[in-house]
């Protein structure tokens, strides 16, 4: 059964964020937007997996054309990881709260979906039972936050067994488990525009 996504369950992070250059787009600033409009303008865009010998993983996070409080992204993981083929999909939440953004990603488990998909935010019980959310925090460079729980992730984003802290920087995205000091960056190579 599916259920139309409006307020997702305070459940746990997103491994999907990234960055990119703060680009204004129209006549509007981006820091008129707000910090929620400031982080989907960073994470949007194309992004590969540096450093990881045999892995070839690529991150696409697309603007479904969107603007106000609550931004949605769609999220794509694909190619190869650790000896294993990814294909991974999901929507990322930004909310503003205050200063700082809360990010989610609510997975998408079945059929693959595109920013012009009508269900494109109908998850199922499942799906959103399964979410993954993270508070933003800026700093000088960009945003920081970290996972809640030590396996609050793992069925929203394959593999993400620990507490993860995410680092947003202008072209990269940083990944980085404390616990057991595995670090996955990814770096930028095309930007999405964010409101288009």
């Amino acid at each position: 059964m599916q259920y139309r996504y409006r307020f997702f369950p305070i459940v746990l992070l997103a491994v999907l964020a990234a960055c990119a250059s703060r680009s204004n787009s129209g006549s509007q600033s981006v820091g008129a937007r707000g910090p929620a409009f400031d982080v989907a303008t960073l994470i949007s865009g194309t992004y590969r997996l540096q450093n990881r010998g045999d892995s070839n993983l690529r991150l696409d996070i697309s603007s479904t054309g969107g603007v106000g409080s609550e931004l949605e992204l769609l999220a794509t993981a694909s190619g190869r990881y650790a000896g294993r083929n990814v294909n991974e999909q999901g929507v990322i939440v930004l909310e503003t709260a205050g200063p700082d953004v809360r990010m989610s990603i609510i997975p998408h488990f079945g059929e693959p979906v595109t920013v012009l998909s009508p269900n494109l935010t109908e998850f199922s019980q499942s799906e959103l039972g399964s979410a993954c959310t993270l508070h933003l925090q800026s700093d000088e460079q960009g945003w920081a936050g970290a996972t809640e729980g030590k396996g609050s992730c793992v069925r929203a984003v394959g593999g993400a067994v620990g507490q993860w802290q995410v680092e947003i920087l202008p072209g990269t995205i940083r990944f980085s488990d404390p616990g057991t000091r595995q670090v996955l960056v990814f770096q930028k190579t095309s930007s999405d525009r964010v409101g288009r």
